[in-house]
């Protein structure tokens, strides 16, 4: 009975082992037939008649969450939020101490339509995580994301589903 017993276990180990070396090789796949590609960089974008080029970019999670946070904003400050996936992207204002207009843009990495503009306020809490501070989230889903200086949308007559050109050098 004995060695009945450890033959048993033998076939269920080995089974096991075998299930696993199959999941392994299939996870392995997986990962390497569908790697997360570089995106295109623009290094402006035309919007109208008119084209401003980008002063900064997140092109990876540690970019997008410092966005412009403690930076100094100007009429020539265009940040592009470069994301891989289309989804529905809030963003908040902690420690951007500037109003900035925020701009959803969906799209390839040739051309796209503007979904959703913010006028976004800084936020002033004395809490220090900023729980207190407004999210804005989007009523759409984009692929990218163009913060500028407060008004720049009025000032340049920019509106909702408008054409935006992504120019490469």
């Amino acid at each position: 009975m004995t060695i009945k017993r450890r033959k048993g276990k033998v076939v269920y180990i080995v089974a096991g082992l075998v299930v696993i070396v199959f999941l392994a090789a299939g996870l392995t796949y997986l990962l390497s037939s569908s790697p997360m590609t570089p995106l295109p960089v623009p290094t402006s974008f035309t919007v109208g008649s008119r084209t401003f080029a980008f002063s900064s970019y997140a092109l990876n999670i540690t970019e997008s969450e410092k966005g412009l946070m403690n930076a100094t904003v100007t009429n020539k400050t265009f940040m592009i939020f470069i994301f891989h996936n289309s989804s529905i992207f809030p963003f908040w204002m902690k420690n951007t101490y500037a109003p900035l207009d925020i701009i959803w843009i969906e799209g390839n990495s040739s051309s796209g339509r503007i979904v959703y503009i913010v006028n976004a306020t800084p936020c002033i809490s004395y809490d220090p995580d900023q729980a207190n501070c407004t999210i804005y989230t989007p009523t759409t889903i984009a692929d990218y994301v163009v913060e500028a200086q407060s008004g720049f949308v009025q000032r340049n007559n920019i509106s909702l589903y408008q054409q935006v050109k992504f120019n490469y050098k």
